[in-house]
């Protein structure tokens, strides 16, 4: 058992971990409810592993936390993670904003962000880490060193799953609502022959569902264009904190290439607009910080 996996069990025991029975819902991320840091939407946070913090951003105990929270949004911040700020005390609005940025936080802070779990509302002044399906709370607790631990194995999970169980519970949301991640994920899946091999024995006939899923994705010309767009933003976010030379791409060609997927906006499917809007969002995000511009 790696250090690493044994951390993230310490902490799911340390915390409650809230099983919802549906989809857990975020809202509260209207524009008009944004004080500092990059901007957010209930869309955005599709597939991602998501933590809410929820704490008085005015109290001078927080000032540590919030370093080593804007310590683990700058770890993991290119990767499919979002870490939401949630400022629960006194509207002096301007005031947290001059405190988010004195201290350099960069990830999005709000006010009035509301977590459903099914019927459930988690408590208040907690951390909350979502699964990248909304499926559940996977950690619920007041310790900003134990955030880490859980993020960590979550994001790695997501990228390479190590269970058929996993491998399902991805592909089923995506193809839900991520047609393009969705198309990468099979692709990817159906290339894993010890993948394969687990997903049949423990659901038969499951491969051959999701070949065929994967050929109906591919043959909507707007998914095909749009797991390419979403390739090439995950990419692009890989090279913006890639220390190698010569692999950057300039954040004049992030744009032109952008420009090249606009017309993916304009889909009749609203699954493929929000989706390219993710993606667009992240490239713009990589095109400032290789370009040295206003994150």
């Amino acid at each position: 058992m790696t250090q690493t996996f044994k951390t993230f069990l310490a902490a799911a025991a340390a915390a409650v971990s809230l099983a919802c029975g549906a989809r857990v819902s975020v809202s509260g991320l209207e524009p008009a409810n944004r004080i500092g840091g990059r901007m957010a939407s209930s869309g955005y946070l599709r597939g991602k592993v998501v933590v809410i913090d929820s704490r008085d951003y005015l109290d001078k105990s927080n000032i540590e936390p919030l370093r080593r929270l804007q310590s683990v949004w700058s770890a993991y911040k290119t990767k499919p993670f979002v870490l939401i700020g949630c400022h629960t005390g006194a509207a002096k609005l301007k005031r947290v904003g001059a405190i988010v940025d004195k201290l350099g936080v960069t990830f999005p802070v709000y006010r009035g962000v509301k977590v459903d779990c099914g019927g459930q509302t988690p408590p208040d002044g907690k951390i909350l880490v979502i699964d990248p399906t909304f499926s559940k709370v996977v950690y619920c607790g007041a310790d900003e060193r134990q955030v880490a631990g859980v993020v960590g194995p979550l994001i790695l999970s997501l990228k390479v799953p190590s269970t058929p169980v996993q491998w399902k519970s991805y592909m089923d949301y995506e193809l839900d609502n991520l047609p393009g991640r969705a198309a990468l994920r099979i692709e990817a899946f159906l290339s894993d022959n010890t993948a394969v091999a687990e997903m049949d024995a423990k659901y038969p006939g499951a491969s051959k569902e999701y070949r065929e899923k994967l050929e109906a994705l591919l043959k909507n010309r707007n998914v095909k264009k749009l797991s390419k767009l979403v390739e090439m933003s995950e990419s692009f976010k890989d090279m913006d904190t890639s220390s190698k030379k010569g692999k950057k791409p300039s954040a004049q060609a992030i744009d032109d290439f952008i420009e090249k997927n606009k017309d993916l906006l304009e889909s009749d499917d609203p699954n493929i607009v929000q989706e390219a809007k993710n993606a667009i969002a992240d490239m713009r995000f990589s095109a400032a910080a290789i370009g040295g511009r206003t994150k």
